[in-house]
């Protein structure tokens, strides 16, 4: 059976152009505090190179070395490891969201502010680990993803949208893994949360078709073709779901509306080979 994963196209984090709070954007360095030699304070070439990162991440990167091998540090390492992750360098933004984490938490080569040098909060350190979990993710380096991911959900305050983006992040990763089990648990807390969303409802739906939870699966599918009846990829889904159960008349009747729909389409593509496959099943089973 082939399919449009809902499982993997769900919302990802850009989280690799964040910019980390006032520790990073406000505070002068170790070197600029008390003098005005510098044009520029800590805070505002960090905003500089995060900005470069949207734009010009080659440029960011340039920018980010310069300025570590003067008096960047931790803040100029992130700079660095987001333009990476800007240019799809998704395994050395790992590596270096990691040390920044690290670095962060004991705060290492972080800014000093009225004397005292900075650490980073439980939520600064989530943000860090959930950009960490997003580029593992994009190296496909699962376990290393997990990890990450894991970090960002036991350091994330239980309410904060960094605690939902990590259970999402985290639900795709277990799901790529095929532990379609955890991702499901993750997917079931965010469906508590955020009941209409679609792709929470779609990936929750394709996950629990993977562990045979069909009745749970066929709700959330319901819940979404009520308000949206020609949603290609509930259809698809849904088709598949009835496949799993052994309706195929239904599932035959939910992928020939697809390609009704927009033959054109992904889902249309999908459709077709799943309508061919059962076919020759039952062609297979006909000939026993």
């Amino acid at each position: 059976m082939t399919m449009v994963n809902p499982l993997k196209k769900a919302f990802l984090p850009l989280c690799a152009c964040i910019m980390l709070g006032s520790v990073f954007v406000s505070a002068p360095s170790a070197a600029q505090q008390g003098t005005q030699a510098s044009k520029k304070s800590a805070g505002e070439k960090y905003s500089d190179c995060m900005t470069l990162v949207r734009t010009q991440p080659k440029r960011a990167v340039s920018m980010a070395l310069t300025w570590q091998n003067s008096d960047g540090g931790t803040p100029a390492r992130h700079c660095e490891a987001s333009g990476l992750f800007a240019l799809g360098k998704y395994r050395p933004a790992g590596l270096m969201l990691d040390r920044v984490a690290k670095d962060m938490r004991v705060g290492k080569d972080m800014p000093i502010i009225n004397g005292v040098r900075q650490t980073a909060t439980q939520g600064l350190l989530a943000e860090v680990y959930l950009q960490s979990a997003t580029a593992w993710f994009r190296a496909k380096d699962w376990v290393m993803a997990i990890s990450a991911a894991d970090l960002a959900v036991a350091s994330a305050n239980k309410t904060s949208s960094t605690y939902f983006d990590s259970l999402m992040i985290r639900a795709q990763i277990m799901a790529s893994d095929e532990d379609y089990q955890s991702a499901f648990d993750d997917l079931t807390q965010l469906k508590t949360e955020y009941p209409d969303n679609q792709d929470i409802l779609l990936m929750y739906a394709a996950a629990g078709r993977m562990i045979k939870k069909y009745n749970l699966a066929l709700e959330a599918l319901t819940q979404i073709l009520i308000k949206d009846t020609d949603n290609l990829t509930a259809l698809l889904e849904r088709g598949n779901l009835f496949d799993s159960m052994g309706k195929t008349k239904e599932a035959r009747e939910d992928w020939l509306k697809i390609i009704g729909l927009d033959e054109t389409s992904v889902q249309a593509t999908s459709a077709q080979r799943n309508l061919q496959d059962s076919l020759l099943k039952q062609q297979k089973t006909m000939m026993k």
